[in-house]
């Protein structure tokens, strides 16, 4: 009901505005936006597993990978139908993030403390896995991994004696160097990184980088301009204050406009202004007053449109996130990735669903 007195309320505007046609358009192409995204949905994809899948990354409109629980991953080449298979060694493991590059070419990050934390490449779609990083450091627990391309990478992990330690890659993974830690500004006393959704790490252009966190008393993400060497880091106004909450997710559009989005795992259904924008890179982060309530987990852009998933459902906004409309959906999710306007989500039990745009 909420989500039409919206568009009787735009309808009266463009007409009340009428002596401004710049005006009228505006209004106009807002209402035939939310319009378009009411029709979307998602649909569910058959995967004959029930791993539980948190990173997923499209590459295009036929091809996506998932990363999953107990060594699991998932392919498809078509679009629609998917092949899960599990990594050789690595069947107790848990992959949560990605990075796919076509449909031959992607690497895998397994959480976890100590030796579980590990990174797999294949060159070949599957049918081989290279092991290329196993954690040394008892105390480290890697989060996540991204790729600006094809060689060159970036993974890090949650705070060890007060810094965030760093691994980039320049070879597509061949090589990972610790990055030095004196330019990683000091963590807060609990801060650390979610990695339920894959995108607690998000890059962006040729050098960017943002880190995510929570746990501590305040969130907070970290930036990097020069591919992990430096940083400096912002406090962000979604809740924290506990070991369950704070940021789950970034998404940057461009090196400027990003979105940070969260809440707290123990309490899903609870807490508001878990939605912040940057304008700037980062440097300064706006509270959304008016976004959906609960946990939120994966964000992501199609055009100009907000998309965001968490187990609660899917919410999209077609106005900066001003407003928001629910999207059918079978269930909730835990990630999300688009390229252009093709995407998939991903969740619990081996659920994976395509987006159906609709008219978008």
């Amino acid at each position: 009901m909420y989500f039409f007195e919206e568009i009787k309320v735009s309808q009266r505007t463009a007409w009340h505005l009428g002596q401004s046609s710049e005006v009228r358009a505006i209004a106009i192409s807002f209402v035939l936006a939310m319009m378009q995204s009411a029709n979307a949905q998602w649909e569910i994809q058959k995967t004959g597993t029930t791993a539980q899948f948190r990173g997923i990354a499209a590459v295009s409109a036929k091809v996506c990978w998932a990363a999953g629980s107990k060594g699991s991953y998932a392919r498809t080449i078509d679009g629609k139908t998917w092949v899960v298979k599990q990594v050789p060694g690595a069947e107790k493991l848990q992959f949560r993030s990605l990075a796919a590059f076509d449909a031959d070419h992607a690497t895998l990050l397994a959480i976890g403390p100590g030796e579980e934390s590990r990174i797999y490449r294949t060159d070949d779609g599957g049918a081989n896995w290279a092991l290329q990083f196993v954690n040394d450091n008892p105390k480290a627990f890697y989060d996540a991994i991204a790729f600006w391309d094809p060689k060159h990478g970036l993974a890090f992990s949650d705070p060890v004696n007060g810094k965030i330690p760093v691994l980039t890659t320049e070879d597509a993974g061949l090589h990972w160097t610790l990055e030095p830690d004196a330019f990683m500004p000091e963590a807060l006393t609990d801060e650390g990184a979610f990695s339920a959704s894959g995108t607690c790490l998000a890059i962006r252009g040729r050098n960017s980088a943002w880190i995510a966190t929570g746990g501590a008393a305040v969130s907070r993400v970290f930036h990097t301009q020069d591919r992990g060497k430096t940083w400096t880091v912002t406090e962000v106004p979604i809740p924290a204050g506990k070991a369950t909450s704070g940021i789950f997710g970034l998404t940057f559009s461009s090196t400027k406009a990003g979105i940070a989005l969260g809440g707290d795992y123990k309490e899903p259904t609870a807490g508001q202004n878990q939605i912040a924008f940057t304008a700037d890179g980062g440097k300064t982060w706006k509270s959304c007053t008016n976004c959906p309530v609960g946990l939120q987990e994966c964000a992501a852009n199609i055009g100009r449109r907000i998309i965001i998933v968490g187990p609660l459902g899917t919410q999209a906004s077609a106005d900066g996130g001003l407003t928001w409309a629910s999207i059918k959906s079978p269930a909730g999710f835990h990630t999300c990735s688009f390229v252009g306007r093709a995407g998939w989500a991903a969740g619990d039990n081996g659920l994976i669903a395509r987006w159906s745009p609709g008219s978008i």
